[in-house]
């Protein structure tokens, strides 16, 4: 959470006397010693931010002294009034328009871009024998007689929008043209794209994942994109079939994110992706927040941990399938330990799948096609995920309860048998794509075996998995999935 101030001394009053409350409530100090020792400030601070006497009280602050009176971090900002003007991320009832689509419709709304620019929304597909739509893709360009804006002109949308994107130093003298374009886009569809879910902008200059939507002239596009199957939290379940518990996937998105929410899909379940700017509400409503991108992603971990721990401690089990990915676990100097705690004790099942060393060469390959060598450094990434994963293998052995699933997943790009020419380059190789629905399929048949009272009666009929299920139950290599000892 960034610490800025905030100027409404009177919501700050009460949200501190709120969190004081509620420490005295739990029967624990709430003197500003003890504060100060549990969130490492100094006791004059805190004692001036508790008797009013310090006139700019850091909204970081706020959320700490909420964490510690175990009051939820969405429940501290919108008392403060700072949680964004965006609905939900995830809402509770039917489906919500992907990030691509909302992007175009907010340019259609907006009479300056819809006479400025066109878009072409369209959906890769990905898989050979389990065929699921992996991106859904708007790219953008100028109409004919309009060009990109004077750098300064864009910047003044952008702020005015207050979006935080900006280029580089190093990127904007390089392409201005093509900058003043993206940052334009960003700034009229900023506030549509707040609780749109997981997106990135894609094809900047010197990437090759979109180069056939180049221009005429070799134009880099301008192209948005989100996967629509793995990369969108769906809203919460109010009345769940079956007693499953909390199921938490530990894996990379693009590697298991599919399984994940496959499986959610099927039995009924919310499927939720950790994510930097996303926070739990009470409900298990995802609500969009501003938070740095990587310090973030253990503050949005923390967050759903605390709501996996709640609702399990207070009779209800959230009935969700979540994945939350590796890098949620580690920090500048090595590893998060407090995160990696929260791993160890949380009362969700989790399933861990750990990759080959060479996918995840492969998944860095692919990254630096989309964002470039400056902006993915695969070794050291590669280094850190690697990491990562032998602390999660050392938590899950340490875990005092036999209901874990861990699976160690092949070795993709032996099954040469699966491939299949891609339409786009940004299409996953059909290994990595059929790889979802088997691993899915591979982890609902260990909770028949383990425990077939906590699954729904039957799956959902409209479900992919559904749908697949009998090519999956003769499918080999769905059943040959083995567990592996989590090392």
């Amino acid at each position: 959470m960034t610490h800025r101030p905030f100027d409404d001394p009177d919501a700050t009053r009460q949200v501190i006397e709120q969190c004081l409350n509620a420490l005295r409530g739990q029967r624990r100090a709430a003197g500003a010693g003890a504060v100060g020792q549990a969130l490492g400030v100094s006791e004059g601070t805190v004692r001036g931010y508790l008797n009013g006497s310090t006139q700019s009280v850091p909204v970081g602050f706020c959320v700490q002294l909420g964490r510690l009176a175990q009051i939820p971090e969405h429940d501290i900002l919108h008392a403060l009034g700072l949680l964004p003007l965006a609905l939900p991320e995830a809402p509770g009832g039917g489906p919500a328009l992907g990030a691509p689509l909302r992007a175009v419709d907010a340019l259609l709304a907006d009479p300056e871009g819809a006479e400025r620019f066109q878009a072409q929304v369209f959906r890769i597909f990905s898989g050979r024998r389990y065929r699921c739509p992996s991106h859904e893709v708007a790219h953008f360009a100028l109409r004919p007689g309009h060009t990109a804006l004077p750098y300064a002109q864009a910047e003044e949308l952008a702020r005015t929008a207050a979006a935080e994107w900006r280029p580089t130093p190093e990127e904007l003298p390089m392409h201005p043209a093509y900058w003043s374009l993206r940052l334009e886009l960003v700034a009229r569809t900023e506030r549509a794209l707040r609780s749109a879910g997981e997106h990135s902008w894609q094809g900047d200059p010197g990437t090759g994942l979109w180069d056939r939507l180049r221009t005429a002239s070799g134009e880099a596009p301008q192209v948005l994109v989100q996967d629509p199957v793995a990369g969108t939290s769906t809203g919460p379940v109010a009345d769940p079939d079956g007693t499953l518990p909390t199921l938490l996937f530990v894996g990379g998105r693009q590697l298991i994110g599919t399984a994940a929410a496959l499986l959610a899909e099927a039995i009924g379940r919310q499927y939720v992706l950790v994510r930097s700017l996303t926070e739990v509400a009470q409900s298990g409503l995802l609500v969009p927040v501003r938070r740095d991108l990587v310090g973030g992603r253990t503050t949005a971990w923390t967050s759903v941990a605390a709501h996996i721990r709640d609702r399990h401690l207070a009779g209800r089990p959230w009935p969700a399938v979540v994945v939350v990915r590796p890098y949620a676990f580690s920090a500048k100097d090595g590893l998060d330990g407090p995160a990696l705690h929260q791993l160890r004790h949380s009362p969700a099942r989790i399933v861990f799948c750990r990759p080959s060393r060479s996918t995840l060469v492969w998944w860095a390959k692919r990254q630096e096609a989309a964002a470039g060598r400056a902006g993915y450094q695969s070794g050291v990434r590669i280094t850190e995920t690697v990491r990562t994963l032998d602390a999660v293998a050392d938590v899950l052995r340490k875990r005092e309860r036999g209901d874990d699933l861990t699976l160690r997943l092949p070795d993709l790009f032996r099954e040469r048998d699966e491939e299949s020419a891609p339409v786009f380059p940004a299409e996953f190789p059909a290994a990595v794509a059929d790889l979802q629905a088997r691993v899915a399929w591979w982890v609902l048949s260990r909770l028949r075996e383990a425990d077939p009272g906590c699954l729904p009666r039957q799956l959902v009929p409209t479900s992919r998995l559904a749908r697949w299920s009998g090519r999956l139950a003769s499918d080999g290599r769905a059943l040959s999935l083995a567990p592996a000892s989590p090392v």
